[in-house]
């Protein structure tokens, strides 16, 4: 399958034909192509700086040829896309809650089974055991990720907690990290696929599904991409 887009290039003209221009090309003897003007500015200046005097950035239409593994043509190495559904990048935001109980000399104790909830101020209740002493008082924890807690609260001595207004975390950020990767392809699922110019990408709050592809230096090397999810 075959795809145009139009990406931004450097021109640059030829000291023995100056009427001919061709494209600045890199190591990879490939047209260096990027969908981001300002990378290809960057790209003239380096230009200049080696002697093509008259380099230009210019917009050129390329053609892509998509394998059967999902590569392009345009790129030396490359594995297959992934794509990042919108239910993970934005779930409903769930919080999980856990107890523990605090001695009179200062000895917590480990965290009791998990409450889960998507309410973020539940009020909690527990039963009485009689294991513990009657000054024995308890701390309430919250948190985003099973397990993990980041907000905790003194209870008291009481068997009941409401818990308080506190601020939460208000940002979704996606982190794509990578391995063995010159750069990073990505698009909005169904979009324009874009030339990151990083190996490592962070996009906070994505509003759609992404899809990604790791670019890697050679094809019998093709770069690795893992992602993860954090509220902040």
């Amino acid at each position: 399958m075959r795809q145009q887009e139009l990406l931004y290039g450097v021109a640059i003209r030829r000291h023995d034909q100056p009427s001919k221009t061709r494209l600045l090309w890199d190591g990879f003897s490939r047209p260096y192509l990027t969908a981001f003007r300002s990378e290809a500015v960057k790209e003239k200046r380096a230009a200049v700086e080696s002697g093509w005097r008259k380099s230009r950035v210019v917009k050129v239409l390329a053609k892509f040829t998509w394998l059967v593994v999902g590569c392009w043509m345009l790129d030396v190495g490359c594995s297959a896309a992934d794509l990042i559904p919108q239910s993970i990048i934005q779930p409903p935001r769930t919080y999980h809650f856990a107890a523990t109980a605090v001695s009179t000399n200062g000895l917590e104790s480990d965290y009791s089974a998990e409450v889960t909830t998507t309410n973020p101020r539940p009020t909690l209740a527990w039963d009485r055991d009689t294991h513990y002493a009657p000054r024995t008082t308890f701390h309430i924890y919250r948190g985003t990720n099973t397990g993990l807690y980041t907000t905790s609260w003194p209870a008291g001595t009481a068997y009941v907690f409401s818990v308080p207004s506190v601020p939460l975390p208000t940002n979704r950020v996606l982190t794509i990290t990578t391995t063995n990767a010159t750069n990073i392809a990505y698009r909005p699922w169904t979009g324009t696929w874009m030339l990151s110019g990083k190996t490592n990408l962070t996009f906070t709050n994505p509003s759609v599904s992404l899809e990604y592809r790791p670019l890697g230096p050679t094809r019998a090397s093709p770069a690795r991409a893992s992602i993860t999810l954090t509220n902040q």
